[in-house]
């Protein structure tokens, strides 16, 4: 998580200069997408791991059990922002900042994953 934290935030730095050129605004946009959705991801993955605990599942088996929250904490987000580039494609910045549009929905493919996360 502290990774991903210190990503985001040097992605977020350098995505204030980005957004003359469209094609560093894309890339910037989906690094920050990737890194801050993973952030929840891993809060999320935390989440598990205190269940799993609590509950005993995959109790022993570390190796799976570190399998399963590295997968949602990194494996999950860059699924979402993947599909997000491939069928949204043009979302990703616009005229004003290297962010996801709020003109054509796709926001929701942040918005969304983190309120699962959240809730």
């Amino acid at each position: 998580m502290c990774i991903a934290l210190i990503g985001a935030q040097l992605a977020f730095a350098g995505a204030e200069n980005a957004f003359p050129e469209k094609i560093m605004c894309k890339f910037s946009t989906a690094a920050l997408h990737y890194l801050f959705l993973s952030m929840h991801c891993w809060a999320m993955a935390f989440s598990i791991h205190l269940v799993m605990k609590l509950f005993r599942i995959l109790h022993g088996k570390r190796a799976k059990r570190r399998f399963v929250l590295v997968s949602v904490g990194y494996v999950v987000p860059i699924i979402i922002v993947a599909t997000t580039a491939v069928l949204a494609g043009d979302g990703y910045g616009d005229q004003r900042l290297c962010w996801l549009s709020v003109g054509n929905g796709s926001q929701w493919a942040f918005v969304g994953p983190v309120c699962v996360a959240v809730s």
